[in-house]
């Protein structure tokens, strides 16, 4: 009979998180494994911080030891897991568990505290060599009189048969790795893959490091990286991201938006390139890798002009000059940023007709939807998932920064592209080797022309879908993710 040991590292014997284990536990044995429960509160404080030996500690790390699938579980303090199975941990051995199978669970107050399992639970079980095959992560809210309610009951049973398969090599479905780095983007696909129960894990790309010897455990992996990581402290993971795309593809893995496509995303003197290359329209441009040389690049362009960093995203860096005595004593001066790089675009700024763009998603290369969004302003930050109201002023639920929704101004609806235009994006796409992403363009108010002008491998959703499209694209996006891995 297989051996499952699930460790409860809440200082309390009556937590949500020991329940979540205690029926856990009871889930397995009617699975039949032999469950054992170890609840660390119990055992011998000077044992577990190693001031003497203990026989009962002892105990429980031989017992994890020799398990086939280990189950850790926390409450969140101060967003990360508990101190006393950070103590408990600290006495195995980096290969005691190596290359068997773990799942982590934590319960908190806040959905958002979540990322407790990939920023801190999951790294602490690798670290012994463990391979995650389950994780699942509850609120409070969750939770009825002490116990997991109906609706967290049916996520761990989910998650408790998914775990027992995996671990056994019997799996019917592969492990999905969703690799990201915004903390608020991917809420809503997460919820999604939670509520259906489809076995994945959180791969937070700030905290994110990989042994090229090391075997594989995802069937897919879904890159949700945003190159505009530079402006949250986590620059140096935007060109890391390469390495491991193409470390996973050179290991026959499956990822979507892999390596070719993310190129494209942190380069916006590619993907001019590639517009020419397909004959679309976009704004006249010039590519520098200097300041100082911007005002000489800019020569034959019509003014104002744009100065963006070629690793962008959310309108980083992106700076408006009206003449070109200024771009050239700002290029004197030093004064914009070309990014990570060091590598920029001096761009004509064409006046969008109404102060608007469309912005195209598709989903597997095809159309999923359009949208019209409306900036006040002079507002580079057109980003989807940062939408804050409809036309008719209506504020709409999203989850990335919801403090300052009022306070953006975007507004969005949704819209209907001619086919051509459709036509055209699925073109691009196709050419990129995105599969899920989004192109921008706009009409140029002066003359009605159309320029394409971004293109996106992230692709983060209009806030709020359901009440602007009729439909929610997660729920597609989710469905399509387990026919990829069926």
């Amino acid at each position: 009979m297989s051996q499952v040991v699930l460790i409860a590292g809440s200082p309390s014997s009556s937590s949500r998180s020991r329940a979540l284990l205690e029926r856990a536990a009871a889930l397995f044995d009617s699975l039949g494994w032999n469950a054992r429960l170890i609840d660390l509160p119990a055992l011998s404080a000077d044992g577990l911080l190693g001031r003497r030996a203990d026989p009962e500690v002892s105990a429980a790390l031989e017992a994890v030891r020799g398990a086939s699938l280990v189950v850790a579980g926390t409450p969140v303090y101060r967003e990360t897991y508990s101190g006393l199975l950070k103590v408990f941990f600290d006495q195995l051995r980096p290969d005691d568990l190596r290359g068997r199978a773990a799942v982590v669970m934590a319960t908190g107050a806040l959905a958002a505290h979540g990322t407790a399992l990939t920023e801190g639970l999951i790294p602490l079980v690798e670290s012994i060599g463990a391979r995650v095959v389950g994780q699942l992560y509850a609120t409070d809210a969750e939770f009825s009189d002490g116990a997991p309610g109906a609706d967290l009951d049916r996520r761990l049973e989910r998650t408790v048969r998914t775990a027992a398969d995996r671990a056994s090599g019997n799996g019917a479905r592969g492990l999905i790795g969703i690799y990201y780095e915004h903390p608020h983007w991917f809420e809503p696909l997460f919820a999604e893959l939670d509520r259906r129960g489809v076995p994945y894990e959180r791969v937070f790309a700030g905290e994110h490091r990989f042994d090229p010897g090391a075997s594989d455990r995802f069937a897919l992996v879904f890159n949700r990286m945003s190159p505009s990581a530079w402006l949250r402290g986590h620059g140096d993971a935007v060109l890391y991201t390469q390495q491991w795309l193409r470390h996973l593809e050179a290991r026959g893995v499956r990822v979507v938006n892999g390596s070719a496509a993310f190129a494209i995303e942190i380069s916006k003197a590619m993907q001019l390139s590639l517009l020419d290359r397909l004959g679309l329209p976009y704004p006249p441009a010039r590519v520098i890798h200097h300041p100082a040389h911007a005002a000489d690049a800019a020569r034959g362009l019509r003014f104002p002009v744009l100065v963006k960093p070629n690793i962008g995203g959310s309108g980083a860096g992106v700076v408006r000059y009206e003449t070109p005595e200024a771009l050239a004593a700002a290029g004197d001066r030093g004064d914009f940023d070309l990014g990570p790089d060091g590598t920029g675009l001096v761009q004509e700024l064409i006046p969008a007709e109404q102060g608007r763009i469309v912005r195209v998603e598709v989903l597997d290369g095809k159309f999923l939807y359009a949208i019209r969004v409306y900036a006040a302003g002079d507002s580079f930050n057109l980003c989807p998932a940062d939408v804050c109201q409809t036309l008719d002023g209506s504020e709409l639920a999203r989850a990335a920064c919801p403090v300052d929704a009022p306070k953006n101004g975007l507004r969005v609806e949704a819209y209907n592209p001619p086919a051509v235009r459709i036509a055209d994006v699925e073109r691009i796409m196709a050419a990129a080797g995105i599969q899920i992403g989004g192109v921008e363009y706009l009409v140029n108010e002066r003359d009605g022309r159309h320029f394409y002008y971004d293109i996106n491998a992230l692709s983060n959703f209009v806030a709020d879908g359901p009440r602007v499209l009729g439909f929610d694209p997660f729920a597609r996006l989710a469905d399509w993710l387990e026919r990829e891995v069926e």
